[in-house]
């Protein structure tokens, strides 16, 4: 509305591209959605590649990215209460831009909701809720054998999201692998000298010093950048969520269990 009050003859496609602009420069869920597209683009890609009697058709093809991968966003806040409707109404557009994408919170919707939705509140009067409370609540949603955890400030670029099946491939060449944590790359770090600091101390800890903790069997996971087995994360007790290090526990119960872990460098997630 200020772009408009400041220039009444702005065509509104570009107010548009303007927003798409400035809000895949920051860490909002307009950029997360945007980069778990692009999950699905490498998936098609692969497609092509991998399935090539189908040749162009599409219809086909999409039948055969939905089979394999799919895509659901846990987003608790769209119900609550300090919500802006305004934000509802942003978070009602993303949906319709990407219509394959599954969407679940943890609440009582206000109004009619879209049919891809999935409304479910299985919890009443938990003790402490927190980012695993959701993670674990979303589990009986995911259909597929392996899950990557995509945080809200994370990204990906298409050329690392393709690598992606070479991390899927880890688990056929050990059986008792049931992690694989990627290093990372801070997008935003040449915002400032505060931001490249800290994109520094971040880069290290994820490539570096998980290359050295791997030597010794002994990569943990940190909420994120890592493909892990759905049932070994059952059999694990899931995302602990009383714990200060509630990501490391997990590993740690994985390890308690006989199960492996892993880093690798060849994708890097943001």
């Amino acid at each position: 509305q200020s772009v408009r009050a400041a220039w009444p003859e702005i065509p509104d496609g570009l107010i548009e591209q303007i927003v798409d602009w400035a809000n895949l420069r920051m860490q909002l869920l307009h950029k997360t959605l945007h980069d778990m597209d692009k999950l699905r683009e490498a998936f098609k890609l692969l497609a092509r590649f991998s399935y090539p009697e189908l040749g162009g058709d599409e219809a086909a093809l999409e039948r055969e990215v939905n089979e394999k991968l799919q895509v659901l966003v846990n987003y608790e806040g769209y119900a609550k209460d300090f919500t802006a409707q305004k934000n509802r109404d942003g978070i009602d557009q993303l949906m319709a831009r990407y219509p394959y994408m599954e969407f679940w919170w943890d609440g009582e919707l206000r109004r009619e909701r879209p049919d891809h939705i999935i409304e479910a509140a299985p919890f009443a009067g938990a003790v402490k809720r927190g980012k695993p409370f959701g993670q674990n609540a979303i589990f009986p949603h995911i259909r597929s054998k392996k899950v990557l955890f995509f945080d809200v400030n994370a990204g990906v670029l298409v050329v690392d999201a393709i690598k992606l099946a070479n991390g899927l491939a880890e688990f056929r060449r050990d059986p008792k692998l049931k992690q694989v944590l990627f290093g990372e790359y801070i997008y935003n770090k040449d915002y400032s000298r505060s931001a490249q600091a800290l994109g520094f101390a971040e880069e290290t800890w994820t490539q570096a010093t998980q290359r050295t903790l791997n030597m010794f069997g002994a990569v943990g996971f940190y909420g994120h950048s890592g493909i892990m087995d759905r049932e070994a994360l059952i059999v694990a007790g899931s995302l602990p969520h009383d714990f200060v290090s509630e990501d490391l526990m997990l590993a740690t119960m994985m390890w308690l269990e006989g199960f492996h872990t892993t880093h690798k460098e060849y994708s890097l997630l943001g």
